[in-house]
């Protein structure tokens, strides 16, 4: 008998189409991901159009935005943060539009245990951060942005 060495033609098909579908599964995992960036960055510029239409109609009733800072400051309603939420909601939008990752609603139990929330921004007892930013510019306009982009910076200038 001779000692052959090597793999017979079932190992090798077995072993290739092993690879094949790890090779395919990987591809698919990362299609996927590059593909929800895409899907939350729609989100983000379909939500900073909606803070805006509800800002320029604030705007244009009364006039102006009281005290907008020049440096980007985070939209929302805990200590350092804009609440545009108080002075635009319900009159002027139907809620704040929250971040796909990062914005959120809560309210707190007795423990102060953080409950995510489906109210209003302006309900009494929720506190909320919308992962959106505001800022005036040098021109005197305000400037819409996303506090943490996935991606190339989305900023809105309202004229």
């Amino acid at each position: 008998m001779k000692n052959q060495r090597g793999f017979t033609l079932p190992e090798l098909l077995v072993a290739i189409l092993f690879f094949a579908l790890l090779l395919a599964a990987s591809m698919y995992l990362l299609r996927v991901q590059k593909h929800d960036v895409a899907q939350r960055n729609a989100e983000r510029r379909l939500e900073i159009a909606a803070l805006s239409r509800g800002t320029a109609k604030y705007i244009a009733a009364k006039g102006g935005l009281p005290d907008v800072p020049s440096k980007a400051t985070p939209i929302g309603s805990y200590e350092g943060q804009y609440d545009l939420c108080g002075i635009t909601v319900p009159a002027y939008s139907l809620d704040m539009p929250l971040d796909p990752l990062h914005g959120a609603k809560v309210t707190y139990n007795e423990d102060d245990t953080p409950i995510p929330s489906t109210k209003r921004c302006n309900v009494e007892g929720v506190e909320y951060t919308t992962g959106y930013t505001i800022r005036k510019n040098d021109k005197g306009q305000i400037v819409l942005g996303v506090q943490k982009p996935e991606g190339p910076a989305l900023t809105f200038t309202m004229r």
